[in-house]
């Protein structure tokens, strides 16, 4: 691995970023370190990085991040950390996943309302997350040239000295069993972490570094640091509200969770200012907007659709054939638009393992259920095949019963497409004996693992008159 200096200077003149250049010119070593700071208790730190793919291709491309923290001391060797993530790029985590605040007690974290920092990283087709190493490190504040431990599989070795924002401080290699993993700069006389360059493996052995570094830092005095921790318990407080925990890469917000974000973003927005969550606060601002908006448009689709008579279905097989004649007459049915892919294939899977189950319950008193692949290759010539081979592999993988159909000539589009709101699938649509439509629900329901999808359940019972 590089030296501290040349390895940061080389990244950042490849990005093309002139302030963390600047900001990191002092991270070389000099022939004289400045004097050891006084102790301090509490900082507001910013810290700004990238996560940088070893080759770079479609849809691998490197992230830019800025990292922004408040870092305080409770006690000897307990520190808290309140952070707040920005990604940029394609992926991003949703607001209520990009703020969090854990509690670090000599090497480990004993309390924390979030799993720590993490990006939300595309490629291959699927999202990974790629958690920042601790910013803690045991033993930090009396680490010495030479000195190494292990944890776990991991053996830690202070190398040498370096400066961070003319900082002194510490470079710490971790290796395991396949090399350095690891190079962390931590602050001399505390636990402090205050660069890092990190490996990291995503998908099929595809490398890349998670490096991040320190450039901006201000002591805060006790009541600068009770203005943000007021401001992260507000946000902590808002998620406890709407019910919900952070690290879910989506967030569909009910009526009443959307009528209670209308009535406390406002005042929460105002509190937030001039902190690193009024950003955040901005986006569940708009988030609301966006969702309710949605909400009024899928309404509409639904107010639309509801009581119409399907007489027939335009869609195929696997293997070309055409959909059943007599498909959707005499009996109770569930059609269940969703992409079928093959991959990513990211759980609950469309929750197609909780419809076999329905479907296998209810079969022989007259319920039919027909998956229908809403892929938007199927309409491409060139991308069809690949695509049919997809949805066959997932029938087999996920051992489906009920048939799956292919849409290729518009039939989601013509009764009522849910992504021109920009909703996302699956759709599921009951018919009942008379091939009227009496459901449309957009998204998963909610699972009870003894009950299955319980509200779908109700209505395919009362259809079926049970």
């Amino acid at each position: 691995m590089k030296p501290a200096c040349r390895l940061f200077q080389d990244y950042f003149s490849w990005s093309g970023s002139i302030l963390l250049g600047l900001a990191l010119l002092s991270l070389c070593r000099g022939p004289g370190l400045a004097a050891e700071p006084a102790a301090e208790t509490a900082w507001q730190a910013t810290y700004r990085g990238s996560l940088v793919p070893q080759k770079e291709e479609d849809g691998n491309s490197p992230q830019p991040f800025t990292l922004q923290v408040v870092v305080s001391q409770l006690a000897a060797k307990q520190w808290q950390l309140d952070w707040a993530l920005q990604e940029s790029g394609r992926a991003q985590w949703p607001w209520p996943s990009q703020y969090g605040s854990l509690t670090w007690q000599d090497g480990a974290a004993v309390e924390a309302n979030s799993s720590g920092p993490g990006l939300l990283h595309p490629h291959d087709e699927r999202k990974s997350i790629v958690r920042f190493p601790s910013f803690f490190v045991t033993g930090g504040d009396t680490l010495k040239a030479g000195q190494s431990w292990q944890e776990g599989k991991n053996t830690f070795r202070v190398a040498e000295m370096a400066k961070v924002l003319d900082r002194p401080c510490w470079q710490v290699t971790v290796s395991n069993n396949y090399g350095l993993q690891q190079t962390l700069w931590v602050e001399k006389g505390q636990p402090l972490v205050l660069g890092g360059d990190s490996r990291v493996v995503l998908g099929q052995g595809k490398e890349h570094r998670l490096q991040f570094v320190l450039t901006e830092l201000r002591p805060l005095n006790k009541t600068g640091l009770q203005q943000l921790r007021q401001a992260f318990d507000t946000m902590a407080q808002l998620r406890d509200q709407l019910e919900v925990k952070p690290g879910n890469t989506q967030y569909d917000w009910s009526d009443e969770q959307l009528k209670l974000l209308r009535e406390l973003l406002p005042r929460i927005r105002q509190k937030l200012r001039g902190t690193p969550l009024f950003q955040v606060a901005q986006l569940a601002t708009q988030d609301a907007s966006d969702q309710k908006d949605r909400k009024l448009t899928i309404a509409a689709i639904t107010k639309r659709i509801m009581g119409k008579e399907i007489s027939e279905l335009k869609v195929q097989g696997l293997k070309g054939e055409p959909f059943p004649k007599d498909g959707l007459k005499d009996a109770v049915v569930v059609l269940h638009f969703w992409e079928y892919r093959d991959k990513p294939l990211v759980a609950p899977y469309g929750q197609v393992g909780y419809l076999d189950f329905l479907y296998q319950k209810y079969q022989k008193q007259g319920l039919k259920i027909y998956g229908v692949a809403a892929d938007l290759r199927l309409a491409d010539a060139q991308q069809r095949p690949a695509a049919i081979r997809g949805i066959k592999k997932l029938v087999e993988f996920m051992n489906l019963s009920y048939p799956v159909m292919v849409d290729s000539a518009g039939t989601l589009e013509r009764l009522g497409d849910p992504r021109a709101a920009e909703a996302k699938l699956p759709l599921f649509l009951v018919l009942d004996r008379n091939s009227k439509v009496i459901h449309y629900h957009v998204g998963y329901y909610q699972v009870q693992r003894d009950r299955g999808l319980e509200a779908l359940d109700t209505v395919v019972k009362k259809a079926l008159g049970k």
